[in-house]
């Protein structure tokens, strides 16, 4: 079978923090859920989505609910979107980096004051 789009995307996860666990990810294209997971382990790089697109302006956005290690009652909630241009008969590599430098459940239990420092950041490249 022959695909009707020659433009494809591939989505990539990873994350840089050892001290929260990802326990909920949605992915959406366009507004519709195309991945959904209620874990992700993302010491390394993963792809959840490869599929052929049509060429042109497309939005990402991924939902992320992250539980602390240090304590679970420490869980923070973030919603991204992006928008990415696919280009005619190419291939379009966009990997999500998850940053979470939080201290919240390390410090709000002793000194009663903490922050949530989230970070999305997204990188785009046209693989072929």
């Amino acid at each position: 079978m022959t695909s009707l789009f020659t433009s494809k995307l591939i989505v990539n996860v990873q994350s840089d923090s050892s001290d929260t666990h990802i326990t909920s990810l949605v992915l959406t294209l366009d507004g519709g859920v195309v991945y959904s997971s209620s874990s992700l382990e993302t010491d390394d790089e993963r792809q959840v989505y490869e599929h052929s697109v049509a060429p042109g302006t497309h939005v990402l956005g991924l939902q992320v609910e992250r539980a602390d290690a240090r304590g679970k009652q420490y869980t923070s909630f973030q919603q991204s979107r992006f928008s990415v241009l696919v280009p005619a008969k190419k291939k379009l590599e966009a990997v999500f980096s998850l940053g979470d430098d939080s201290d919240m459940a390390e410090a709000f239990p002793s000194g009663e004051s903490g922050e949530y420092l989230l970070k999305v950041k997204l990188f785009a490249h046209v693989v072929e």
